[in-house]
């Protein structure tokens, strides 16, 4: 299984609050190769409440989940699907927390959920995603599998 999360946007001259982020996003990519997830998860998180791209919050969750604290990854998720309803890999991220916590039926209904207006890509570029259907949901995922993830 592969997924790709997102790089955040560069950031732009003299906005320093964006360079703060890129630096704590950097510091999260280096602990994460690490195998340090829950320090990774803290600078990731550090990012995203410095500028608010959405592939700092993405990074967070992942390591949330690579860091065995799935309900934090729900969170960081579902906030995510508040603040952008068509970013698919908020809701594959929480998908698979769901599946952490033994919850298949909301992991299912968490990819169902996916609004039709996303982009067609969406449904069908994260093939993992949309393979943890209703069906194969039932089958708990490892987050062991997180070192595939990067």
């Amino acid at each position: 299984m592969a997924l790709n999360l997102p790089n955040p946007a560069p950031p732009q001259a003299g906005n320093a609050a964006h360079e703060r982020a890129r630096r704590s996003w950097l510091a999260g990519q280096s602990l994460a190769e690490r195998g340090d997830w829950s320090s990774a998860a803290e600078k990731f998180a550090q990012a995203f409440r410095s500028h608010a791209d959405a592939a700092y919050g993405l990074a967070a969750a992942h390591a949330l989940i690579c860091a065995a604290q799935p309900g934090a990854a729900i969170s960081r998720a579902q906030a995510l699907r508040q603040q952008h309803p068509g970013l698919a890999l908020a809701y594959t991220l929480e998908s698979h927390a769901l599946l952490e916590l033994g919850r298949p039926g909301e992991a299912a209904d968490c990819l169902l959920a996916l609004p039709a207006e996303a982009p067609a890509t969406a449904r069908t570029g994260n093939r993992w995603a949309w393979r943890c259907s209703a069906r194969s949901a039932m089958t708990k995922r490892s987050a062991r599998s997180c070192r595939r993830w990067r």
